[in-house]
């Protein structure tokens, strides 16, 4: 006989308990709704972490009407996550939260980008596209990106091997060119004449 699956919000409890030897109603709910707010798509969720910026704008901008409430859900989960872990300081494995709270400022990032690159795939092509105000908003996306790799870097040092690291900043690399070179090229047709069709 298979086992019965232990509820989410169960198991967050004795986890935030056994692993970190906090009993914290806060944590586990913390928790809980980081890993409830992805349901069975949190390989999407990270998939959205690094993407190709125009080619995902335009399919999150057809996705259905459950789409924008998935990311906004999972953008107030990570909210409280974020305002909530720096206060709280484990006895035992305060790296690993860290790690958490890291991942929580991932998710806010993803969850940032999807909701705008969605926006912005509605307005391609329309002569009323506020270029100008998208670019903004992904500048103020890339300065945070190159934060995050900082102390990401230094979180992944800090429990993995470090071998590792220079395959993983390519990567990091490409997207901060990606939310860079797609604010440039709306800066530079937002100045031209007729609609604009970011590449």
């Amino acid at each position: 006989m298979e086992p019965k699956p232990i509820p989410v919000a169960e198991f967050s409890k004795a986890f935030a308990l056994q692993f970190y030897g906090v009993d914290s109603p806060e944590l586990a709910g913390v928790l809980a709704r980081l890993a409830e707010c992805q349901g069975d798509r949190w390989t999407y969720v990270r998939k959205h972490f690094q993407t190709e910026l125009v080619p995902t704008a335009r399919k999150l901008a057809a996705a259905d009407d459950k789409e924008e409430p998935f990311w906004n859900g999972v953008k107030q989960a990570a909210d409280e996550a974020v305002r909530v872990l720096p206060s709280i300081q484990p006895p035992r494995n305060g790296d690993y939260l860290q790690s958490v709270l890291l991942g929580a400022r991932m998710m806010q990032f993803t969850a940032e980008l999807a909701l705008l690159c969605r926006s912005m795939g509605q307005q391609l092509g329309k002569p009323d596209l506020a270029a100008k105000d998208f670019a903004d908003r992904l500048d103020a996306l890339a300065v945070r990106q190159q934060e995050m790799w900082k102390d990401y870097r230094k979180t992944y040092l800090a429990t993995n091997r470090p071998i590792n690291i220079k395959h993983i900043a390519p990567a990091w690399d490409y997207m901060q060119t990606q939310l860079t070179s797609t604010a440039s090229q709306l800066r530079e047709a937002s100045s031209s004449s007729g609609p604009v069709r970011a590449r």
